[in-house]
C-alpha cells in the first residue's frame, strides 16, 4: 500500500503547517504540495529527503508506514534517536575544532609570510 500521499498530509497537519508553509520550506509551489497529498504526483527524491528531515522521519517510514498517528515527541523519547543526536553534535564539534585549527594555522602562516616580507624590506642592502 502507498502511504506517501497520506503521510504527507498527516505529517503536515500534525506539525501545524499549511501547504503554503511546506511549499516555501522545500521550494515548490503550493499546488505541487496539494498534488502530492492527493496522490496525483510524487515529490522528487531530493524534496522527499528534505521533507523526511523536516518531519524527522526516515525515508523508509515515510514511504512504507502509516504515520497518521505519529507524534513528533515519539522520537524524542527514543534512546537510539537521542544517541544519534548526541553523536551528530560530537561530530559537528569535532569538525568545528578542525576548522578552527586550520584557520589559526592559516593566520599564523600568513603572519609569518608578512613578517618575513617586512623584514626583507627593512634590511638595508
Amino acid at each position: 500500500m502507498n502511504y506517501l500521499s497520506k503521510n504527507l498530509a498527516s505529517l503536515r497537519k500534525i506539525n501545524g503547517f499549511t501547504q503554503d508553509d511546506i511549499a516555501e520550506k522545500v521550494y515548490v509551489s503550493r499546488q505541487a504540495v496539494s498534488k502530492w497529498e492527493r496522490g496525483e504526483s510524487v515529490p522528487d527524491i531530493d524534496t522527499l529527503a528534505a521533507l523526511s528531515e523536516l518531519y524527522d522521519v526516515s525515508l523508509d517510514d515515510f514511504i512504507k508506514s502509516d504515520l497518521s498517528q505519529y507524534s513528533p515527541s515519539d522520537k524524542k523519547d527514543d534512546k537510539v534517536y537521542n544517541d544519534l543526536k548526541l553523536l551528530r553534535r560530537k561530530q559537528n564539534l569535532k569538525l568545528m575544532s578542525i576548522w578552527a585549527v586550520l584557520l589559526l594555522a592559516g593566520y599564523a602562516l600568513i603572519a609569518g609570510i608578512i613578517q618575513v616580507a617586512l623584514y626583507d624590506i627593512a634590511q638595508p642592502e
